[in-house]
Formats: C-alpha cells, sequence, structure tokens
C-alpha cells in the first residue's frame, strides 16, 4: 500500500527535522521564559517546517494557487496558522488576543477547505448549517487539545497530538485514501520528532514545562484531514465522530480521583483515554476494510 522509499522522505525526513529545529531554538534559548516565546512558538514552526519538507519531498511542491482541498490546506492554511502562532508568542501581546485568533481562524477552515461543496453541492442553508457546526467543532478541539497539552508537560502533550495523527493517518488509509492517510502518518512522524526534542537534556525549557501554544499549527493540519476525509474519501460519520472524539475523552484524566496523580502516572491517563476512541476508528476502519477485500469482483 506504500512504497518503501516513501517512509524515508515521508517518516524519517520530517521527523527529523521537526526534531533537529525543535532541538536547536531550545539551544538558542527560545524556550525559556525569558525567550517571551516559550516552547509553544518553536514547537509550530518545528512541526510546519517539518511537515513542509515532508510534503515537498513526497509529493512535490504544491501548486499554487492549490487545486485540491489538502494543498489548500499545506499552501494557505498551515501557513496563517503559523503567523497566528507567532504573533500569540509575542510577549506584550494579551493571551485572550491569541486565543481569539486562534477561534476565528477555527470557524474559517471548513469554508476553504470545502470549495467544492459550497460551489456544486450545498444550498444556502445546508452550507450555514455544515460550516457553523464543523467551524464550532474546530474551535472545540483547539481548546481541548491545548487545555491537555498544558496539562502535561511538552513531550507528553505532543505525544497525544501524535497518537491522534497516526491514528488518523491509519483510518483515512484504510479509508480508501492513501494520499491522506500519508498525510497523517507524516504529520505523526513530525510530531513524535519534537516530542524527543522534548525531552533532549540539553537547552532551556521543554521538559518541565506545558506546551499549550503548541498545538494550533498540529491541530489546524489534524481538523483539514478530518474534513477531508470525511467529504472527500469514504471515512464514515462514526469514525470521524471517534477521532474527534479523542481530546474528549482525555477529560477523563481530570476527573477527581485521577487529577490528584502526579508526574507519569497523570500522562498514562491522559494517553489511555486519548487512544481508546482512536484505537476504536482504526478497528472500524480495519473491519470495513477486510470485508470489502473479500466481497467477490464481479468485474
Amino acid at each position: 500500500m506504500i512504497e518503501p522509499s516513501w517512509w524515508v522522505g515521508g517518516v524519517v525526513l520530517p521527523a527529523a527535522v521537526g526534531a533537529l529545529l525543535g532541538w536547536a531554538t531550545r539551544l538558542a534559548g527560545l524556550w525559556g521564559a525569558s525567550a517571551g516565546t516559550g516552547p509553544g512558538f518553536a514547537l509550530n514552526v518545528g512541526l510546519a517546517v517539518g511537515y513542509m519538507t515532508g510534503y515537498i519531498a513526497t509529493m512535490g511542491h504544491p501548486p499554487i494557487p492549490p487545486a485540491e482541498s489538502q494543498q489548500w490546506l499545506v499552501v494557505v492554511l498551515m501557513p496563517i496558522a503559523l503567523a497566528i502562532a507567532a504573533v500569540g508568542a509575542g510577549r506584550r501581546v494579551p493571551r485572550w488576543i491569541g486565543y481569539g485568533l486562534w477561534l476565528l481562524f477555527a470557524l474559517a477552515v471548513p469554508p476553504v477547505l470545502l470549495q467544492s461543496y459550497l460551489k456544486y453541492n450545498w444550498s444556502g442553508q445546508a452550507a450555514a448549517g455544515w460550516l457553523a457546526s464543523l467551524g464550532g467543532a474546530g474551535a472545540v478541539q483547539y481548546v481541548l487539545w491545548r487545555y491537555h497539552a498544558g496539562r502535561v508537560p511538552s513531550w507528553a502533550g505532543v505525544l497525544l497530538l501524535m497518537i491522534a495523527a497516526g491514528g488518523t493517518g491509519v483510518v483515512l488509509m484504510v479509508s480508501g485514501s492513501v494520499v491522506l492517510g500519508k498525510l497523517g502518518l507524516m504529520l505523526g512522524s513530525v510530531l513524535l520528532g519534537l516530542a524527543a526534542a522534548c525531552l533532549l537534556p540539553w537547552g532551556s525549557g521543554g521538559v518541565a514545562g506545558g506546551a499549550g501554544s503548541g498545538v494550533g499549527v498540529a491541530v489546524v493540519i489534524l481538523i483539514g484531514l478530518w474534513i477531508n476525509g470525511y467529504f472527500y474519501a469514504s471515512v464514515d460519520a462514526i469514525n470521524a465522530v471517534l477521532l474527534a472524539c479523542a481530546p474528549v475523552a482525555g477529560l477523563v484524566g481530570d476527573v477527581p480521583p485521577l487529577r490528584r496523580r502526579g508526574g507519569i502516572a497523570r500522562v498514562i491517563v491522559r494517553v489511555l483515554a486519548v487512544s481508546a476512541p482512536i484505537a476504536v476508528a482504526v478497528a472500524r476502519a480495519g473491519v470495513a476494510f477486510s470485508r470489502a477485500a473479500g466481497e467477490p469482483n464481479y468485474y
């Protein structure tokens, strides 16, 4: 299903770029509180650069202007997300401005990715309903992922998103879209590299500090892949909901008996909770794929 050579450019290379860029920013002191940016902006930069590197290495330079939804995600939405992260990282910028920009941007993502549906498939009321629902869901996703990343060490916050990205890639691939599946796995590989950068012992910040503000670019890509998977591939509604429920399930870690647990126990609880709906979605997609592969072909 995936050619062996793709793993070099689509997994190893973006993971290495993300890890090296994240580590370099730590060595430069850009993760320290005195830098004014904290780990969040460095993580967003590492993810955007690593993801674009893997995309170009495996799929070539995307056309400008973009022609397909997944190209709009990489060429337009990801740079805008990085710009918002830069604004929010400013030392004198109030935190509510950064939050507000991300939430407004979440509302703008669906119409950019669903241009063909707006042009050919939906009437005015249907379009308004879908876009409002998807935009609101995207805003909730950002709030929840940022909350989780701020409650655990930075490497664990990145790890949670990596699990979601990897599971999304598998679901997309077995649901009929190898291209989108590769993009999901690529996102997971960059996040893996950034998690490694958070754990490296040199530089400042990272291991102890949360990475709440560093989830923006990853969440935008994740939401974009979900939208593409449901509307342009064959991801069914149940699996789409299961993937989107991953950060909701992670709130189990805040149940009073579990909230008091510290250290690695808190991380394990959130990892297991986030993984549960993703594992169900992967299993359902795998069963559907096996059934489809076993059906006789009469043509």
